[in-house]
Order: C-alpha cells, then sequence, then structure tokens
C-alpha cells in the first residue's frame, strides 16, 4: 500500500504511519473482507434487510450493536 509522503514530516514519521496502516488492512479489513461473506447472509431479519434494501443509495448508516458484520453486504450501497 502506498502512502503519500509528506515532505514535512519525519521518514521515521511517515514510516510509522505507513506500518500502521499496512497492519490495519492485514489485521482489520482483511479478516472483516474474510469473515463477513460467510456471516452476513443467514443472519440478517427480513425486516432489517428490507428496510437496508429501501434506503436512497448513499444513505448512511450506523450499526451500533454488538454483530457489525451483517451491514457488511450493503457497505458499497
Amino acid at each position: 500500500m502506498r502512502v503519500r509522503r509528506d515532505p514535512e514530516v519525519s521518514e521515521e514519521v511517515q514510516e510509522r504511519r505507513a506500518r500502521c496502516i499496512a497492519l490495519e488492512k492485514a489485521y482489520v479489513h482483511d479478516v472483516y473482507d474474510t469473515l463477513a461473506p460467510r456471516l452476513v447472509r443467514p443472519r440478517l431479519w427480513p425486516r432489517v434487510h428490507q428496510f437496508l434494501q429501501d434506503l436512497e443509495l448513499g444513505s448512511l448508516v450506523a450499526d451500533v450493536g454488538k454483530r457489525a458484520l451483517p451491514l457488511k453486504a450493503y457497505r458499497d450501497r
């Protein structure tokens, strides 16, 4: 993953930022992307599913529940 270099920030700080971004991608985003397809379909309640389908394109939804994975299927809507 490329990180934009900022000439006003030290090389060490830029390297730390790049490592943080890579770690987040590897241990958060990639894991989430691996788990979500297996967990999303059977667990959505029918009314929740319909509610999400009926939202206008670009609507913002906050999932404040215990399980964040089910809304992943709607992320790109």
